[in-house]
């Protein structure tokens, strides 16, 4: 899907360390070349991600929403001291859809479909150390300030490096934004177990 400046960035470079090959694969170093070991949570985000490649099937799809209401109305929250990103506006949009569709809202398991009773939705947060998920519990029973004040607060403690693990476990839905980099579209990769990520691009 399309659309959206992010209030949280997510750093190209985050998700291209994230995505490195496997160790198995043989890499031939020339001169002038320099080796970078992955360690810490950059190993660990490494490892995760090509598990959610190799182990789950990756369907995707495009396409493009048009924001001219959500812009209307972000300007006019603001015109009344009320501050809330795109994302934000997004992170609500995504709540509602899946109250109104389960089957997203969902993990997978080896036999099974669990389909989950919160909506836990993760928002990718870039940090010095990865790519950071922290989790807004129960979103789609927050205001849109709410969720907004939320976000806020996960970002900033996520680059801080004051999350604890409760508040980076137990998501139910991804979503990925990129529209700060000028990108128009990309393919997310699954937080595995859940069933389903949303990559955000620009506005146009």
């Amino acid at each position: 899907a399309e659309a959206i400046a992010p209030q949280v960035p997510v750093a190209p470079e985050a998700l291209v360390v994230a995505a490195a090959p496997a160790a198995s694969i043989p890499v031939i170093l020339e001169e002038g070349d320099a080796a970078l070991p992955l360690t810490g949570m950059r190993r660990i985000i490494a490892k995760r991600m090509r598990e959610s490649l190799t182990e789950l099937a990756q369907a995707n799809h495009r396409m493009e929403a048009d924001m001219t209401e959500a812009v209307r109305m972000r300007g006019q929250l603001k015109a009344m001291g009320v501050k809330v990103s795109f994302n934000d506006i997004v992170l609500r949009c995504v709540a509602r859809a899946l109250e109104m569709h389960p089957e997203m809202n969902a993990s997978m398991t080896g036999d099974a479909v669990i389909r989950r009773g919160h909506v836990n939705i993760g928002m990718a947060v870039a940090t010095e150390d990865g790519l950071l998920v922290p989790v807004i519990r129960d979103a789609n029973r927050l205001t849109l300030v709410q969720l907004s004040e939320r976000a806020r607060d996960l970002g900033a403690r996520a680059k801080a490096g004051g999350l604890g693990p409760d508040e980076l476990s137990g998501g139910t839905f991804t979503v990925t934004n990129l529209g700060m980099y000028g990108v128009d579209s990309f393919t997310p990769i699954i937080n595995a177990p859940e069933a389903g990520i949303l990559g955000v691009g620009q506005i146009k």
